[in-house]
């Protein structure tokens, strides 16, 4: 296969995953990969705003939705790109070699229940909480549990789903041992925790 459709590949991520999966490795053209990196990335851009507790400062909101739209982009490019050169490094074997593109393109794919998250939830969550959404004191839950509740358990399940994805995306296609699969994804889950925590500080820094 030449080039992915974004869409279809999408769905076929929910419908048939270990078969696009095989169909993704193949492809010439890696189509979508840094949309969907920087889409999902928005994402770990709240969780920055979060542990900075942003929402706690006098700053407006749209100071703070103008700060998502610089950092979310950049954290997922820069992380999800750091994970998909783990990936290669500590999934790579003597007798299939798998190439960055390879692997960034299936964590791309395997990440499109967390862009959906980031798409449909994540707006809704600003919508209801507002500032609240980026502060400890009160907090979301406090604010509105039953809606917290109900949001942040759609986002958990987006993440874990996504990580299921990589891990047979990983193993179908390349056979990787569970150990491995499982230490790349720790090794990965850690530098994109570092990778939010750095961005915490650099937003936490500004005036």
């Amino acid at each position: 296969m030449p080039n992915l459709d974004l869409f279809h590949t999408a769905y076929m991520v929910i419908e048939s995953p270990r078969r696009i999966f095989a169909t993704i490795a193949r492809s010439e053209q890696k189509n979508y990969v840094y949309l969907l990196f920087s889409l999902t990335g928005f994402g770990l851009a709240g969780l920055a705003l979060w542990l900075a507790r942003a929402g706690e400062h006098s700053t407006n909101f749209a100071f703070l939705l103008i700060t998502l739209v610089w950092s979310g982009p950049l954290a997922g490019l820069v992380g999800f790109s750091l994970a998909a050169v783990i990936f290669k490094t500590f999934f790579r074997s003597p007798y299939d070699a798998i190439t960055y593109r390879q692997a960034a393109a299936l964590l791309a794919y395997a990440l499109v229940p967390l862009a959906a998250s980031v798409a449909f939830i994540f707006p809704v969550e600003l919508a209801v909480f507002g500032k609240v959404l980026f502060s400890f004191d009160p907090s979301p839950y406090a604010y509105k549990p039953i809606a917290f509740l109900i949001l942040a358990g759609l986002d958990a399940l987006a993440a874990l789903w996504s990580i299921a994805l990589v891990l047979v995306a990983f193993r179908t296609v390349y056979g990787v041992p569970y150990p491995r699969l499982i230490g790349g994804m720790v090794m990965a889950l850690f530098a994109i925790l570092c990778i939010i925590y750095g961005e915490s500080l650099v937003i936490r820094s500004l005036p």
